[in-house]
């Protein structure tokens, strides 16, 4: 057997002497010094002073064994491995004013509020950020808008239809104001005609407010296909919408297409600009990569098809011309030789890849029959295609009819039925159009598009009567009617059009894209919807599901608008002359809308959840609205601001370390870094922070704190060997050297932090610098992001990582500290590598923020890191990659799971009592922060078994017998929950557990746990 061996260095001992070592010595000395001395029991009170006498010897040999902490730190700092400092929590401050006011009212900068003061703590303190004005409104002009963004001003401003006649989703109300209002609480003051509205609930209208912050613009959003969390978003074509979107097969590039522009991107660089191209004039209308991921092929408007080498941007696209009039769609064989496009001239056509010579077409018009409508009636041109796996083709039409013929067919004979008006002559190489397999009827107006499934057995349509239906291709249902067809599944939800359909990598989801603004996912076996739709403030046009099938990416046009928060609304859906409180996000910008300039606000119709109701009617204005300004919302920090402070005089040498009077020292917030100021008789320099003075030369003014010391530190000057082993010796400096006698001065930097200021929402209440008009103050939701300094211990840990790692990201390890570096504030990161050949060069780090739960229970928003901090840690890990390595920087999935127990009491326990901790032990014990084996979360893809539940109930204490326990898989998002019943494996019976997916980006949410607890 191979023995294991410790790699680790020895521990040096100065002195290996035990206790017992120390007794033996002593007493084999009396024997040479006493020997008259000749009891060595235990019993004895010589052999008792020696022992004691060890024992003191022993704790002394100890203590001079240990390395002391400090001189630990010492050598950390030789390895440029320092303390991590705290960091200050974050939070935002609601200042509500006693009335609106004329003028506007400034919160200045560093404007403290804090907890009320209580006999069990002191009080913590937030400042302010940066000053907040809170600037005067009035509304001077409505407007309104239909789902397709056509604007109308009203005129009479006292006299309003808010929505059409019939609303929809999409069409919106808006508020215009003489200015904007960015961070301002506003309140709406809407005299809203009793009853107008018709059909909806009072207290759940589908109704939701926005403020405009830009231009218009395309976008493309990322969406996590199982909580609806948006995960990236890519810009688009300024001012123009994005109509289709397409991933590569190996999911590494992102294509969208816009009015006559196609951007091509890394699809894990939100960031990043992409690769533009240019060439067809007017909208594009399709977009497709082929099955190989070489080649991208667009179509649009003008009548053209180009094929885009993507691997190589200096060749050219290659055109293909035919149709006669807009293609409206396109699809690569499986072999990717062939090209099918579907066109405004009633024409599919196929076309050779390699060389782009056009082959067979077919044109429905011969395929017409009796009972099939006249073309006065219908255009019947093709508006979407696909390509089945064995070479067959659907084309859909705005006829309603969905047709699958087989180029490789043979010509088929003359059909009496079809109509014998004559054709225009053909081309010999387009001689005969291949014989129908199946005619699918259904949708009563235009389909707008198909798709196959990837087992090639279904295929889905989406239709203009708001419908998405799936047919089961099975050859051997073909015999069921005349038709040939055997319809699935009809899919409603959608209260508008239905305008893209796309299948999961795995078959089992459908995603459609509708004009009611809303994305939806399928379940394929059930048709029945999945949860909530994915929807924005903005029309969505086209919906694909990346081929891990993890992210499903929607295009459209944002208008600019982002979500307002509705503090009250007590129009009852504008049903109500009332008021309605809107929080207004921080980009509120001027804007004009149909020639109005001003601060606009919207409200708008959603599309209904299950349940809701829609309007059946349109509400009313009657009379003058009016809006005022009443109060506004800043970020604050739980830490206290130093500025000006003089360090002292410079003595013109290298190395000046000045140590500052208040420490620890917190990071500053977002981008900022502290400035120090050099002050030589009347000038003033700015010397910049720098992590490092490695890259600095003798000219940059640079310095470095350290921020748990509180110690501010100039660049030295290092002896250096002369060139080619010369022993000429030489010096180097890393940064300048301020003149002697210069004043050094730190313009600004924080203090304080840790994690006591993650407090609670609507506790900060209390207004330290008294501002007049202004009536109260409190945080609206919980402060987030305190952490306490590094320890030593940990610090012994993170050193010989630190060491190997040597700042550049290689090993899992190495992005792992780095993150925790960029980002102290993290409570969990893991860097989880690709394993396949597919994603080679990825590295995926699931970062999860470090919060606080009430009595252990944590809130699903809680969990989802900001944009900002997964920025920041993407940034710092980009510059320290290696080369070619994609990074994604993302929360893991979180998997829900709510537990329903009933318990016994033992007689001495109050059951309330016991109720509060065993929900306490469930939300710890299975949590992502708290939960695990270790206790520092629950590990990625490990399973929840029913014997690990009863492990935690029966370990608290007052429980004296568990009587049943059952478990349910949550969606966290929605509030929807599955129970989950035994597996059963003959002969034996296996635990009942939780299948947290085999992907190993998941981790274990508790979401709302029920305890039910009997007294004896």
């Amino acid at each position: 057997m191979t023995q294991m061996l410790d790699e680790r260095l020895p521990t040096p001992k100065l002195d290996d002497r035990r206790f017992q070592d120390l007794v033996d010595e002593a007493k084999r000395r009396v024997q040479q010094r006493c020997p008259e001395w000749t009891d060595h029991n235990v019993s004895d009170p010589g052999v008792t002073l020696i022992e004691t006498f060890a024992w003191m010897t022993d704790q002394l040999l100890y203590r001079l064994n240990r390395v002391p902490d400090l001189n630990y730190v010492k050598f950390l700092e030789l390895l440029g491995v320092t303390l991590l400092p705290p960091t200050a929590a974050r939070a935002d401050l609601t200042f509500r004013l006693s009335k609106a006011q004329p003028t506007a009212l400034e919160i200045p900068a560093r404007t403290q509020v804090s907890t009320p003061r209580s006999g069990t703590g002191e009080q913590i303190t937030f400042a302010t950020s940066v000053p907040l004005p809170i600037v005067p409104c009035s509304q001077q002009s409505l407007a309104g808008s239909d789902a397709f963004g056509t604007v109308r001003i009203h005129d009479d401003i006292e006299q309003v239809v808010c929505f059409s006649d019939r609303p929809r989703p999409g069409d919106a109300f808006l508020v215009g104001l003489d200015r904007a209002v960015p961070s301002c609480m506003v309140r709406l003051y809407l005299p809203c005609r009793q009853g107008a509205g018709g059909g909806i609930a009072p207290d759940d209208p589908p109704l939701a407010w926005d403020a405009r912050v830009g231009e218009d613009e395309g976008v493309v959003h990322l969406w996590n296909a199982r909580t609806r969390e948006v995960v990236g978003r890519f810009p688009g074509n300024r001012g123009h919408a994005l109509h289709r979107i397409a991933f590569s097969p190996d999911g590494h590039m992102l294509a969208s297409a816009g009015d006559g522009t196609i951007w091509v991107r890394d699809a894990h660089a939100i960031e990043s600009s992409g690769r533009r191209l240019d060439g067809h004039e007017g909208p594009l209308l399709a977009l497709s990569f082929s099955p190989n991921g070489d080649v991208l092929a667009s179509a649009g408007d003008d009548g053209t098809i180009r094929l885009w080498q993507v691997s190589d941007e200096d060749q050219p696209a290659r055109e293909l011309t035919g149709h006669a009039g807009a293609v409206f769609g396109v699809a690569f064989d499986r072999s990717t030789s062939l090209l099918a496009s579907a066109g405004a001239d009633g024409t599919v056509r196929l076309w050779d890849v390699a060389t782009g010579a056009p082959g067979r077409m077919w044109d429905v018009h011969e395929h017409r029959v009796a009972a099939t409508p006249t073309d006065a009636d219908f255009r019947r041109c093709p508006i979407g295609v696909a390509f089945l796996e064995d070479g067959r083709v659907a084309a859909a039409g705005d006829d309603g009819a969905v047709w699958l013929w087989d180029p490789a067919a043979p010509e088929p004979e003359p059909d009496p039925r079809l109509q014998s008006e004559p054709r225009q002559q053909r081309p010999a190489e387009e001689a005969a159009p291949p014989p129908v397999e199946r005619r699918l009827l259904g949708h009563p107006g235009a389909v707008f598009g198909v798709a196959f499934s990837p087992d090639g057995l279904l295929l889905a349509t989406a239709g203009s009567d708001g419908v998405a239906r799936l047919w089961d291709l099975d050859a051997q249902k073909a015999h069921d009617d005349e038709r040939g067809i055997d319809r699935r599944h009809a899919l409603t939800g959608h209260q508008g059009p239905v305008y893209g359909v796309s299948f999961a990598p795995d078959g089992q989801t459908l995603a459609t894209a509708g004009g009611d603004w809303t994305a939806r996912l399928w379940s394929v076996a059930t048709g029945e919807q999945l949860q909530r739709p994915v929807s924005s403030h903005y029309p969505v046009a086209d919906v694909v599901f990346h081929p891990k099938g993890e992210i499903v990416a929607t295009c459209g046009i944002d208008g600019g608008w982002e979500r307002c928060e509705v503090e009250s609304d007590g129009t009852k859906g504008l049903n109500e002359a009332a008021h309605v409180v809107l929080h207004v996000p921080k980009t509120h910008s001027v804007a004009t809308i149909g020639e109005h300039s001003g601060g606009w606000l919207r409200c708008r119709v959603r599309a209904v959840h299950a349940g809701q109701s829609p309007y059946d009617k349109s509400p009313v204005i009657d009379g003058r609205c009016l809006a005022e300004t009443i109060g506004g919302t800043v970020a604050a920090l739980n830490a206290e601001t130093v500025s000006d402070e003089v360090l002292g005089v410079s003595e013109g040498v290298a190395a000046q370390r000045f140590l500052l009077e208040r420490r620890p020292v917190v990071p500053m917030p977002g981008q900022e870094t502290h400035v120090l100021e050099v002050r030589v008789g009347e000038r003033v320099e700015e010397w910049h922070e720098v992590t490092s003075f490695a890259d600095a030369d003798e000219a940059e003014q640079c310095f470095t704190i350290d921020h748990v010391a509180g110690e501010l530190a100039l660049g030295p000057i290092v002896r250096e060997q002369g060139a080619n082993g010369s022993r000429t010796e030489t010096y180097r400096s890393y940064g300048a050297v301020p003149q002697k006698g210069a004043e050094l001065r730190l313009r600004r930097y924080l203090t304080g932090g840790g994690k006591r200021g993650n407090v609670k929402e609507r506790v900060l209440t209390i207004l330290r610098t008294p501002i007049a008009n202004v009536a109260s103050v409190e945080n609206r939701r919980a402060a987030a992001g305190g952490v306490d300094g590094e320890d030593i211990e940990n610090a012994k840990v993170r050193g010989p990582i630190t060491l190997r790692t040597a700042n550049r990201a290689v090993t899992p390890e190495d992005y792992e500290q780095l993150a925790r570096e960029a980002a102290p504030e993290l409570a969990r990161v893991e860097c989880i590598p690709a394993t396949d050949d597919e994603h080679a060069g990825e590295a995926r780090v699931l970062v999860i923020p470090r919060v606080e739960g009430d009595n252990g229970q944590l809130r699903f928003e809680q969990l989802v890191p900001p944009v900002e901090l997964t920025s920041r840690v993407k940034d710092y890990l980009d510059r320290r990659r290696v080369i070619g390595t994609r990074i994604l920087v993302t929360p893991p999935n979180y998997h829900g799971i709510t537990i329903a127990t009933k318990l016994l009491a033992r007689p001495e326990f109050e059951a309330e009592d016991v109720r509060r901790r065993t929900l306490e032990a469930l939300y710890r014990a299975f949590s992502p922060i708290s939960g695990g084996r270790d206790g520092n979360g629950w590990e990625f893809g490990r399973h929840v078994l029913q014997g690990d539940v009863y492990a935690v109930l029966q370990s608290v204490h007052g429980v004296d017998r568990v009587d049943d326990c059952r478990l349910f898989e949550a969606n966290p998002v929605t509030g929807q929950r599955t129970p989950l019943s035994a597996v059963t494996d003959a002969p034996g019976e296996h635990p009942q557990k939780i299948e947290v997916p085999v992907s190993p980006y998941a981790t274990v949410f508790s979401y709302r746990h029920y305890v039910f607890v009997e007294q004896q």
